[in-house]
């Protein structure tokens, strides 16, 4: 420590290198800080362990405190009125503010504000900085208990670290849309995947350029009322869609599901009014949504399917009793009968053998057997089954020519695909 006098100002200067000097002021209960107000790179450079503790933040958090952006017109002239007082004028300054420490209650300091020379290890020589002495105007408030303190200090704590681990995203924003605070998850989606390239550029509006809107009105109006938030309002919320990001726009990006919720909430910290977003990831309990609801309609659909050939059956089988009972036999009306009976049991197959392929399907355990198919026979076959089921005033006729030539296929398959189709022609032709 260097000692001289300034004649030009007729005060004692202290030139201090570094800030070795300043470590005893930790064994102090009063907050102390060094900090820069040039409107060039205001910044804060040294603060005790009480500043650290009021403020609940490290040291390396302090001190790393972005001054310049996001900082009101009203804050920036007080701010460039200090700097010209004590650190061009070296005059003491003295301002009755209200801070928000540790996210409690706002507590009233009176801040003196000295003009103090220090030789940083990275200049080249000394230069005027301010030493920050806040006093607390209530004593009794400024020197609460202990333990209290350190109990909220360490539920911040815990609060942040399960936060860390939780997947739902969490962004809080100022009302200009500037990011606040974001959550580990947040971190990753939007930064981590390229979204947006750094933390200080994210920003609400890369929240809605991430969402896939119904209409371009749509996003208008949802940033109108989302804009318009303020605490107490009902929280908002909607179900939308975003697509995972990918660099390469040629490469197709997987769908996504998310519930957006809105809230207004007041900033623990800076005490000032924020928006806070949270999007849950929903994809996994939409895609089970959409399986359910495919399984719904695929059991109607067989349900459906079923009940006609068995009604037909049933019926078909009640009518040959009845001839039975009355002796009423007539050889050509038995065999049509019979012969309708066996094309709805045949059905019947083939619709419990779609199922079991569908199984095989899932599972990945379909067969496909290579055989010499003559397509001409096959057909006939699946027409003689379906014509029973043909309306009034409607042929089923077999094209295709004798000479056709065989094809290697799955003659099954080959007969599946033909009984699909022909039935769902007879079904919608009037």
């Amino acid at each position: 420590m260097v000692e001289k006098k300034d004649l030009r100002n007729g005060i004692l200067e202290r030139e201090y290198k570094g800030f070795e000097d300043f470590e005893v002021l930790n064994e102090l209960e009063q907050p102390f800080f060094v900090m820069d107000f040039n409107p060039a790179h205001s910044r804060h450079l040294w603060a005790c362990k009480r500043t650290c503790y009021y403020w609940n933040c490290t040291f390396e958090e302090f001190v790393s405190k972005d001054l310049q952006t996001g900082t009101s017109p009203a804050a920036r002239k007080y701010m460039d009125s200090v700097y010209e007082k004590v650190q061009v004028r070296n005059e003491t300054d003295h301002q009755l503010k209200t801070l928000h420490p540790s996210g409690g209650e706002p507590l009233t300091y009176n801040m003196e504000i000295r003009p103090i020379k220090v030789k940083l290890p990275t200049e080249e020589e000394a230069k005027t900085y301010a030493l920050v002495i806040a006093s607390a105007t209530d004593l009794e408030h400024s020197r609460r208990d202990e333990s209290e303190r350190s109990k909220t200090f360490d539920n911040a704590r815990r609060s942040y670290e399960l936060l860390r681990h939780i997947d739902d995203i969490s962004i809080l924003f100022s009302l200009e849309g500037k990011t606040v605070f974001m959550s580990v998850a947040a971190e990753e989606f939007y930064v981590g995947s390229g979204r947006v390239r750094s933390k200080e550029e994210m920003n609400l509006k890369a929240v809605f350029e991430s969402i896939m809107w119904n209409t371009p009105q749509q996003e208008v109006d949802v940033w109108k009322r989302v804009s318009d938030l303020r605490p107490g309002d009902e929280v908002l919320e909607w179900e939308v869609r975003k697509r995972k990001f990918c660099p390469d726009p040629t490469v197709p990006c997987k769908e996504l599901w998310y519930i957006m919720r809105f809230r207004a909430v007041c900033d623990p910290v800076s005490g000032l009014n924020c928006i806070l977003v949270v999007e849950q990831n929903i994809s996994n309990l939409k895609r089970s949504q959409d399986l359910q609801k495919a399984q719904e309609e695929f059991f109607a659909a067989v349900s459906h399917e079923l009940r006609t050939p068995l009604n037909g059956i049933i019926g078909l089988s009640d009518s040959l009793l009845r001839m039975c009972e009355t002796s009423n036999l007539n050889a050509q009306s038995f065999a049509k009968t019979l012969k309708v009976i066996m094309s709805s049991g045949n059905r019947l197959a083939s619709l419990v053998n779609d199922i079991l392929d569908a199984a095989s399907l899932r599972k990945q355990t379909l067969v496909m057997r290579q055989e010499v198919v003559v397509l001409r026979d096959v057909t006939e076959h699946v027409l003689d089954i379906l014509a029973p089921l043909v309306k009034k005033g409607v042929l089923l006729v077999n094209e295709i020519e004798p000479s056709f030539p065989t094809i290697v296929a799955d003659s099954g398959r080959v007969s599946q695909v033909l009984t699909n189709l022909v039935s769902n022609a007879i079904k919608f032709t009037e």
